[in-house]
């Protein structure tokens, strides 16, 4: 199956932790495994490079055949000499017949040339940051223009992503599969290998003050939450968050701890709330949970104070009538004191607003 490199990536990674844990626990030696998988990571992310996303974004600005003009750049930069390979983009883009075969050379109109030349430096600098990203066409026409991002319901601005890149796994995290950015997608595009990172270093205000900045710690820790929240746990005790997000594999590893949590919690508040149980234990839940929680608890409130609906019935004739089907039966006791249990509690469920059946297996809750 043909996979993206982010992916192939995410899969050595956790081969490389799992051969350490194996190497921890046997007294078998599986180093030259390890080594061996380090190797391939890293031609893995020689072939990705450093802006996977640039086709994208060429097509995101209306070049047509980004996606191959982009290829042609990549080629010609390993054999040009040039340090910096945005200088031969704006080369290429500006004198496109001095660079590229006349087919794709005509793609490059002379409206994408001033559109290139007009971009303000804000607007370069986000087409840059979303180059590092491993983008479809579509992902990158959406991020990067700032129309789209609004009919997409993405409530960022260019300044805002350019400032905390971990945006944008928090503003698609809840939309459809082909817009969803990953956490881990985000922390291969501010965290590559130190070859790329050290000819290509991410530029202030992106990057990272270490790593556990709070911006990744915000954004990792959202993604545990939704992750349990799809397991169905709304909540998450502060302990088992750090110890989840520590278990996560990722590359450099996330350092968190209660203390950090704490030192942080302003800058989460936006997204993950702090609450305490009646035990003491704090425990977290994410915003957009507490807010559904409010909803549902301000109208079941309302309900409860209301007053009860004036149904009219009578409940034991109509439970007799069933099951003696018209007939006269002599009841046992027990189920005599049943069918008026059951009369008493479908006149409470006719007659509130909000109402919870609760009872063992085999009470008659069904019947």
């Amino acid at each position: 199956e043909h996979v993206g490199y982010d992916a192939v990536i995410e899969v050595i990674l956790s081969c490389i932790k799992a051969f350490e844990i194996i190497n921890n626990c046997l007294d078998e030696d599986y180093s030259n495994a390890i080594s061996w998988l380090n190797d391939r990571l890293a031609e893995v992310w020689e072939d990705r490079g450093a802006f996977p996303g640039l086709g994208p974004m060429l097509c995101a600005i209306e070049m047509p055949l980004g996606v191959l003009i982009a290829k042609e750049i990549k080629e010609k930069f390993e054999d040009s000499g040039k340090k910096d390979m945005w200088n031969l983009v704006d080369d290429v883009i500006k004198q496109p017949k001095d660079y590229l075969y006349p087919e794709l050379a005509s793609k490059i109109s002379p409206i994408i040339q001033k559109t290139w030349k007009g971009l303000s430096e804000e607007r370069k600098s986000l087409f840059k940051l979303l180059s590092r990203f491993s983008l479809s066409i579509e992902q990158a026409r959406t991020l990067f223009n700032q129309n789209e991002r609004q009919k997409k319901d993405i409530a960022c601005s260019d300044k805002e992503i350019i400032e905390n890149p971990y945006l944008l796994y928090e503003q698609t995290r809840l939309k459809i599969d082909k817009l969803y950015i990953s956490v881990k997608k985000v922390d291969r595009a501010v965290f590559p290998v130190q070859s790329i990172n050290e000819k290509y270093p991410l530029s202030e205000p992106s990057k990272l003050t270490s790593d556990n900045d709070e911006r990744r710690v915000r954004a990792i820790s959202i993604a545990v939450l939704e992750n349990e929240a799809n397991n169905g746990h709304t909540i998450l005790p502060c302990e088992m968050l750090v110890d989840k997000v520590q278990e996560l594999i990722l590359e450099p590893e996330c350092k968190v701890t209660m203390d950090i949590l704490h030192a942080i919690e302003k800058f989460l508040k936006s997204e993950i709330i702090k609450r305490e149980m009646k035990d003491g234990t704090e425990y977290n839940k994410l915003v957009r949970l507490n807010e559904f929680d409010e909803i549902i608890e301000k109208r079941v409130g309302k309900r409860l104070k209301a007053d009860k609906l004036n149904v009219k019935a009578d409940w034991r004739k109509m439970i007799d009538d069933k099951f003696d089907k018209g007939k006269k039966v002599e009841l046992s006791e027990d189920e005599n004191k049943a069918r008026t249990e059951k009369a008493a509690v479908l006149e409470e469920l006719a007659k509130s607003r909000i109402s919870v059946l609760v009872g063992d297996a085999g009470t008659g809750k069904t019947t």
